[in-house]
């Protein structure tokens, strides 16, 4: 990443996430691409960077074998929202918190300020944090994008 610039993560569920082991057994990590950090003090640009999550086996409840579980990541509500069909295209801004957002349906498209463009879809989780500086600029690629978003708390 570049100085000055804040970045956007995706936290993806699924099987086509990278895992690594790492020495303790039980342990693994997830390399999950793509999260929004706020702006670096100079510059104000956005980024994408890839993150890792720690993952540890865990026995959860009985009649489910042990799963694989990060720690807890706090919210503070769950919101849905829904783009309407015929809805004007998005202007570049800064996220309204700290968030965690997921498609539900549809596709989007997420520009940083050095250019580089991601697509997300469904079940696609990222963390936006970049809530002051250049922003980024979200384009729904479908009519039917709907999407989740979890503010943390302060």
């Amino acid at each position: 990443m570049q100085p000055g610039h804040s970045a956007v993560a995706r936290l993806q569920i699924g099987a086509s996430v990278g895992i690594r082991r790492s020495a303790s057994l039980g342990e693994m990590t997830r390399q999950f691409p793509d999260t929004f950090h706020p702006p670096v003090e100079d510059g104000g640009g956005s980024a994408f960077e890839d993150v890792e999550a720690a993952m540890t086996e865990r026995h959860i409840v009985d009649g489910v074998p042990p799963l694989l579980v990060s720690e807890p990541l706090p919210v503070s509500a769950l919101i849905f929202v829904e783009q309407r069909p015929g809805d004007p295209d998005w202007e570049s801004r800064v996220a309204p918190r700290r968030q965690w957002v997921m498609a539900l349906r549809g596709r989007v498209s997420i520009a940083v300020s050095t250019g580089e463009r991601r697509e997300f879809g469904p079940g696609e989780l990222i963390l936006v944090e970049d809530t002051e500086g250049e922003g980024h600029v979200s384009t729904p690629l479908t009519a039917d994008f709907v999407f989740v978003m979890l503010p943390i708390p302060d």
